[in-house]
């Protein structure tokens, strides 16, 4: 006796562009992923993103520095576009205070720093990227 058992997965695909709920700009390098699994993927330098799983997932979870995280549900076993907007966040940074030990100036210490690794630090040795954008952050 033989059984054949055919299983038929349904893959779940989703994609579409995040953008500033605010400004309406495009994001790039937004965290996509699909909630309780370790499937992700971050939107390109237009905003655009696509993730696709054949695991039950019904949620993303968007996130991004500087921006609230978000949950959307969505559709399992089908394929949609969900465009999605990131809502701002701030948030206060404490004060930092840096201490000089021993009436040592701490720029004396970097400047030596500077030239113990000047042969490493060399500009001719970096590997040099050329990008198309900036990312703005403002701390308020």
């Amino acid at each position: 006796m033989q059984i054949t058992l055919f299983l038929n997965a349904q893959k779940t695909k989703v994609s579409g562009e995040i953008t500033n709920s605010q400004t309406k700009e495009l994001l790039p390098f937004v965290n996509v992923q699909f909630k309780g699994t370790k499937i992700g993927t971050t939107s390109n330098d237009n905003g655009f993103y696509s993730i696709e799983t054949y695991y039950a997932s019904d949620t993303l979870v968007i996130s991004s520095l500087g921006f609230k995280q978000k949950k959307i549900f969505i559709k399992k076993d089908k394929a949609q576009q969900i465009n999605i907007e990131l809502e701002p966040s701030s948030f206060l940074i404490q004060e930092i205070v840096i201490e000089a030990k021993d009436d040592i100036n701490p720029a004396d210490v970097i400047l030596k720093n500077i030239l113990a690794y000047k042969n490493i630090n060399i500009v001719k040795n970096w590997m040099l990227f050329n990008t198309k954008f900036i990312i703005k952050l403002n701390l308020t």
